[in-house]
């Protein structure tokens, strides 16, 4: 008997040890491999700067790029911190990608850019993770983007904004060694979806363009970067992701079933909540889904198209609204009820900050205004329109409110 516990005991030693030494060899792994580098050598290219490539870059940024580089205080792509991201993975910023030479990306050579683009590859070799690679977008959009970054655009004129390293968390430094693809450069030229296939538009804008599938699949442990469409749970909503305060809120579903999905809305109507931020039930959408004015009616249209191929899935995901106090002052009621801290946080202070609006809106017939219809005072804006959606009594509560949360909240 004595033996045999001896035995077992050896044993359990043994699988311990071996347990302790690839703790051990996982640790050194990711403590020595990082940062994460790879040898991808840029090509030999020049990117005509045309008037059409311009213009279609700074869509494809205000798309893809400026809801993390963009940066409310100075009114470019030089970087910000990203609240969004999980806590687990630490302190996030985005980068300058200005053309200034030496605080942004205007020591970048065409072709490095372009790998850049394609793989998340920096010119230095380091890579940037999940944040960058475009693996599926179209040679010519990239081209375009890169003319954007060439151009006199205000977003992109030089800024000496210091860009501020992340603080990356030992788990998103494992997880990028073990788990995330190593993009490389596709052995052909990546093509545009056909002019005349309005279910390809659809797809690329979901897979390519807009990246729809990250947030609307089931969670990013099981997407698949290298194929899209056999994520778990494609396009049928869950993955928990987080508004500008932290707080979780779930994908939704956007497959076609009647009862969890959005098989019971128009076409129009999914035009409607995609370009302007507003559902069927007049609530709006929730950040980080954000409205996309630069997309097309057609265009959105064309992501309907797509989406009617896909498999109706039966999931029903939370909406994930919170409780409102029924003792909260009535301003502070209407800003929680239209979810207007899902973007500006509890305290005003979000992703675009609330604090300024008295110096662009100084009167509260012109912060109305604004809000009745934020696309006539700005250009491109992401914000939804609140016309005919708040109630005529509800204005002078939610303007007194905005205006307490100005005075109230102490400046960054």
């Amino acid at each position: 008997m004595k033996r045999i516990l001896r035995r077992g005991l050896t044993v359990a030693a043994v699988v311990v040890g071996l347990l302790a030494i690839a703790v051990v060899g996982v640790v050194l792994r990711v403590e020595l491999g990082w940062p994460i580098t790879r040898d991808i050598a840029a090509p030999d290219l020049t990117v005509e700067v045309t008037p059409a490539r311009v213009a279609r870059g700074r869509k494809l940024v205000r798309v893809r790029c400026a809801l993390c580089h963009y940066d409310q205080k100075t009114n470019a792509l030089t970087g910000t911190h990203l609240a969004a991201e999980p806590a687990e993975f630490g302190q996030v910023y985005s980068a300058n990608i200005t053309a200034h030479p030496t605080a942004g990306a205007g020591a970048y050579t065409d072709g490095e850019l372009f790998v850049l683009l394609r793989t998340g590859i920096k010119r230095d070799g380091v890579s940037s993770g999940q944040y960058m690679a475009s693996p599926f977008l179209a040679d010519e959009d990239l081209y375009a983007i890169i003319a954007f970054l060439r151009s006199d655009d205000p977003w992109v004129r030089p800024q000496d904004t210091p860009s501020k390293p992340s603080e990356w968390t030992f788990l998103y430094r494992a997880l990028a060694t073990f788990t995330f693809p190593a993009h490389t450069m596709p052995p052909a030229p990546v093509p545009l979806p056909p002019a005349d296939d309005e279910v390809a538009l659809g797809k690329y804008i979901v897979t390519a363009m807009a990246d729809c599938f990250v947030c609307h699949s089931a969670s990013f442990p099981t997407l698949d970067p290298a194929q899209p469409e056999r994520s778990a749970g494609y396009m049928g909503g869950g993955n928990a992701v987080l508004d500008a305060r932290g707080h979780v809120v779930h994908g939704s579903n956007l497959t076609m079933d009647s009862t969890t999905g959005i098989g019971t809305w128009s076409k129009d109507e999914f035009v409607r909540a995609v370009r302007t931020g507003m559902r069927p039930d007049q609530s709006p959408l929730r950040y980080p889904m954000l409205a996309y004015p630069d997309l097309t009616d057609d265009e959105v249209r064309a992501v309907w198209a797509y989406l009617k191929t896909l498999p109706p899935l039966v999931h029903a995901v939370p909406r994930d609204l919170e409780h409102i106090a029924p003792t909260a002052p009535k301003g502070e009621q209407i800003y929680r009820r239209y979810q207007c801290n899902a973007c500006h946080g509890d305290t005003g202070v979000g992703i675009c900050d609330l604090r300024q609006a008295h110096e662009r809106y100084p009167t509260d017939a012109s912060l109305v205004a604004f809000l009745r219809e934020p696309s006539a005072f700005v250009t491109g804006t992401k914000m939804p329109s609140y016309q005919d959606v708040i109630a005529d009594d509800e204005w002078a509560p939610l303007v007194a409110y905005v205006r307490a949360l100005e005075s109230s909240s102490p400046r960054r």
